[in-house]
């Protein structure tokens, strides 16, 4: 970015040289006047270039928070999931415990 408003400013005070020398004004008034264009479109062109940053910093930070909740939902809908899967299991288990003591209980009379 910096380049591009380098390159637009020089290029403005190339004109501007050009055509103050082909109007024939005086060489202090053709450089002064290159000067003014070389500054006025550097400080322009950073303006913009600051905004465009800004902008862009502001989309990238919208979408690296939506894609840390996105990975934050899906983390914890798999952590759901087995915590879920846990829960059948020792649903089962405590089931098959249940079977087995009533199996020994009914063998033991």
């Amino acid at each position: 970015m910096k380049k591009f408003v380098n390159t637009t400013a020089m290029t403005a005070a190339f004109v501007t040289l050009c055509f103050s020398l082909l109007r024939d004004f005086g060489v202090y008034a053709t450089f002064k006047r290159a000067a003014i264009a070389y500054i006025a479109f550097s400080v322009v062109g950073t303006i913009l270039g600051l905004i465009f940053r800004a902008g862009i910093q502001d989309e990238w930070a919208q979408d690296e928070k939506r894609r840390r909740m996105q990975i934050h939902q899906r983390l914890e809908e798999e952590r759901l999931d087995q915590e879920a899967t846990r829960q059948a299991e020792r649903d089962r288990r405590k089931e098959e415990r249940k079977k087995q003591l009533i199996g020994e209980d009914s063998n033991s009379v």
